[in-house]
């Protein structure tokens, strides 16, 4: 059999300045400069280079009880690629004990990583970069030892880097010229702690829609409602864990073709561990308790009821 191997050798040299204005301003200017050097030995991939860098400038300003926000302008060099001159706005305001609001919008860019251009059997090397405009609201709300937020996004995509699975279930590294998402993130929370008893849990929830403006049409592997819930029970050494996730329906294709619509599923994935020792832990866990027969790729069901065990060593 042909071996196939490679590597990577990544050169970087990074500053961060602060400059106090007054008492309530400041500016930091952050710099980078890179060099990454790929080979690849039986990949079809020879020695690849590229020298990349940014340079970022932000004013933040402490002036207002209770309110802080700073505006941005940002830069990138990355050999061989066009890129545009970027912004931000951030601020984070403490209305009350209970609630603080935070927003930002920004534009953004990401040009290709080599794996997008050179992982073999699914990399692109004809690939665009990815140019994004964003926006988000967080609503914190804090009562006791109850937290909830609620953050609705908005993003507008152009060129955007997917990764697809094609024929045989393979990804592969593609640009879509448009795309349009937005939605709502929400998350509920619950932590308590006792002298021998504690714990966590988190309940979330996303709505997204992620529309290629080409067809109006959702886009593949992404689905318009998920919820999860992740619980964590600690008595003593004594610790039980348990994950959930519910997912709506998945389009596997441009079009939200019935023929290739994955149906939604909902799994169920339980542990238990034992802090044997100061620096020894042993679990076990029972993965998809339920047997869900369910899909995350077209054509390939994820396994049913499974376990594992583990043991973690710190020293």
């Amino acid at each position: 059999a042909t071996k196939s191997a490679g590597g990577t050798k990544q050169y970087i040299i990074k500053d961060d300045f602060k400059y106090l204005l007054n008492s309530t301003s400041e500016l930091n200017f952050l710099g980078e400069i890179s060099q990454i050097e790929a080979l690849g030995f039986n990949t079809g991939i020879s020695t690849v280079k590229r020298r990349q860098g940014s340079a970022a400038l932000l004013y933040r300003d402490f002036s207002i009880k209770n309110f802080n926000w700073e505006v941005g302008a940002k830069k990138e060099f990355v050999e061989g690629v066009k890129s545009p001159f970027l912004f931000s706005v951030a601020g984070n305001y403490l209305a009350t004990d209970f609630y603080a609001v935070k927003f930002s919008a920004s534009k953004n860019f990401r040009a290709p990583s080599f794996n997008d251009l050179y992982w073999a059997n699914g990399g692109n090397p004809d690939l665009k970069p990815e140019i994004s405009y964003q926006f988000e609201m967080s609503n914190n709300f804090k009562w006791k030892s109850l937290t909830a937020t609620i953050t609705p996004y908005y993003m507008d995509i152009k060129d955007m880097i997917r990764w697809v699975p094609g024929a045989g279930g393979i990804y592969k590294a593609t640009n879509t010229s448009e795309v349009k998402s937005y939605g709502v993130e929400a998350q509920l929370g619950l932590e308590k702690k006792y002298q021998n008893f504690s714990y966590r849990t988190l309940l979330s929830y996303a709505f997204t829609k992620s529309e290629d403006q080409a067809n109006k049409k959702q886009l593949p592997y992404v689905p318009y409602h998920k919820v999860s819930l992740a619980a964590d029970f600690k008595y003593k050494i004594i610790g039980l864990h348990l994950q959930s996730i519910w997912n709506s329906k998945i389009f596997s294709d441009g079009n939200e073709s019935a023929l290739y619509v994955m149906d939604p599923f909902y799994v169920i994935n339980l542990g238990v561990d034992a802090q044997v020792l100061k620096s020894l832990k042993l679990g076990v866990k029972v993965n998809n308790l339920t047997s869900e027969a369910y899909r995350s790729v077209f054509g390939y069901y994820m396994p049913k009821r499974n376990y594992a065990i583990n043991m973690n060593f710190n020293f």
